[in-house]
């Protein structure tokens, strides 16, 4: 049934194709797996996520390790949900990364990566306000994240807001709505 899924998304030619894992990293192996088979075997342009979520730097070393190794080359950088979900304080790893962009800081030491991060136009829920959100993007942009993925965008106007939010702060990672 996924392989079905994925020969039909191929037809459609998007930009990329996002692979996620459970929450905590509960499926990180396989996503390792498919995402290089969606690179082996198709023609998408794969881009698997990495968080932060309960792995310590040693071990998000080694899984940007396991995605070079089966040809990965796009990675979504997230910081993750805190663990017991939204609403439950964020508490990293003891010799973890605590925040986005010290996590595309380390993809991008570690060999030829293309990173995208999270955006939220209609504001994270741990955020103050859209003028803080816009400054974690600028933040991110600045270690290297080359685009932005958003949450669902329901209100163009939001979107716009956080765009050129960003774009008055000097920033130029694009951002990609949806």
């Amino acid at each position: 049934m996924l392989w079905e899924s994925i020969r039909r998304i191929e037809q459609v030619r998007p930009a990329f194709v996002s692979v996620t894992y459970g929450a905590g990293g509960s499926t990180r192996d396989r996503t390792v797996r498919v995402t290089g088979r969606i690179a082996r075997e198709t023609t998408l342009t794969p881009m698997a996520h990495l968080t932060c979520v309960g792995s310590s730097v040693s071990e998000l070393r080694q899984i940007v390790g396991e995605f070079s190794a089966v040809g990965i080359r796009n990675v979504l950088a997230l910081r993750g949900d805190p663990a017991g979900g939204l609403g439950q304080p964020w508490t990293p790893h003891p010799e973890g990364l605590d925040h986005a962009d010290e996590l595309v800081t380390l993809v991008r030491s570690l060999g030829s990566f293309t990173v995208g991060v999270a955006a939220f136009p209609d504001k994270h829920p741990e955020s103050g306000t859209l003028e803080d959100d816009a400054e974690v993007l600028v933040r991110k942009a600045d270690a290297g994240a080359e685009f932005a993925v958003t949450q669902m965008v329901t209100d163009v106007d939001t979107y716009l807001r956080l765009r050129d939010l960003v774009a008055a702060r000097g920033a130029t990672c694009r951002s990609c709505p949806r």
